[in-house]
């Protein structure tokens, strides 16, 4: 998975300057556009351009297409924000717009969009499911079959619509070519960072777990960008650059989760549960079959010597005899902290499993 940050063309050198992202999303500004002069800071580092749909024209288009021509940019996202219908000349559009971008190898990402009712509500359009995304996509696909097209989705508006993002996101399937990452209080459109709206005991807005576990089912390997203009709007701009390693460290963190099943993967002689409670059911459940456990362990003494999920249950003491201390050991507790340094004062290795992202 790829990562970048959205910014503005003006704000651009600077941000580069002390930005971990290797990577920066430009948001259209027809004035910077006209006096852009592309040099050393921009060169590869520039993933796209992003556009609102009243922006979208011919002349803009062009402009777009140089200014990603120069930093070698690979696509143009169309925000689709406050447009209710997708009309004939939108479909048309977007044919002429994909026809004459091919021969630059720059696709088009036509991103979930609402409509802003009134100051805390936001309805659905027909950009904000898949079912309407993938009907105008297969239309402009049908007139231009190498059209290259596909979905940028969008966190916040998901959010602002109340949609099952796992759902919305399992529906646009490998549509999704791009992801813009923002999170608001489900009523405004707030563009802030993730995590910003949690309320109570771990009562989120936005489903970050989840949204994370469906990256990993759907083995998402493409751009995921921050779109957190808000944020940076909001905050001092001393401030900036530690709010963009704080973004950077939420990206690596979410990174981390794919490469839980490639460490699983490297686990040939087999591993071992430690936990025999809901979370060990859970990893059953979601990895059991493709990498079961050979047995489970517990603190809990009563269940030494018993079943649980059809597995049997062994001391921990076990893990340092033959066959178990060929084992790797994948924590399923929620006591995280007391069984590492358990295992750690056993000489064991170990991994976690963080059943939130799954369920």
């Amino acid at each position: 998975m790829k990562t970048g940050i959205q910014i503005e063309l003006l704000n651009a050198k600077k941000v580069l300057s002390y930005t971990e992202f290797p990577k920066v999303e430009i948001k259209y500004d027809a004035d910077a556009f006209k006096s852009f002069e592309p040099d050393e800071p921009f060169n590869g580092r520039v993933t796209g351009v992003s556009i609102s749909m009243e922006e979208l024209n011919w002349n803009t288009l062009q402009s777009c297409i140089q200014f990603l021509k120069q930093c070698k940019g690979t696509y143009l996202v169309v925000s689709t924000m406050d447009t209710e219908e997708i009309t004939d000349d939108f479909r048309q559009l977007l044919v002429c717009c994909c026809a004459k971008v091919a021969e630059c190898g720059i696709f088009i990402l036509v991103e979930n969009g609402c409509k802003k009712q009134s100051e805390d509500f936001y309805c659905n359009t027909a950009f904000s499911g898949a079912e309407g995304l993938r009907e105008l996509l297969d239309d402009v696909k049908k007139e231009l079959p190498e059209a290259n097209i596909g979905i940028c989705f969008n966190t916040g508006i998901a959010n602002l619509t109340g949609r099952n993002m796992r759902a919305l996101m399992e529906d646009m399937g490998n549509l999704i070519r791009l992801i813009h990452v923002n999170d608001n209080d489900g009523m405004h459109d707030l563009r802030q960072l993730p995590y910003s709206f949690t309320t109570g005991r771990g009562k989120k807005s936005t489903d970050w777990m989840r949204f994370v576990g469906q990256l990993v089912r759907q083995n998402y390997d493409s751009y995921l960008v921050f779109d957190t203009e808000g944020l940076f709007a909001c905050a001092p701009e001393p401030l900036h650059p530690v709010f963009c390693q704080l973004l950077y460290g939420i990206y690596q963190e979410w990174e981390s989760r794919f490469c839980f099943e490639k460490k699983l993967q490297k686990e040939k002689q087999g591993l071992i549960l430690f936990g025999a409670g809901q979370m060990a059911g859970h990893y059953i459940q979601r990895w059991g079959g493709k990498y079961p456990p050979v047995c489970l362990t517990d603190n809990n003494k009563a269940l030494w010597g018993r079943k649980v999920y059809g597995y049997d249950i062994i001391a921990p003491v076990e893990l340092l005899e033959e066959p178990y201390c060929n084992f790797r050991v994948v924590i399923c507790n929620q006591y995280y902290t007391q069984i590492r340094r358990q295992l750690e004062e056993m000489g064991i290795a170990y991994d976690c499993y963080y059943d939130e992202y799954d369920f």
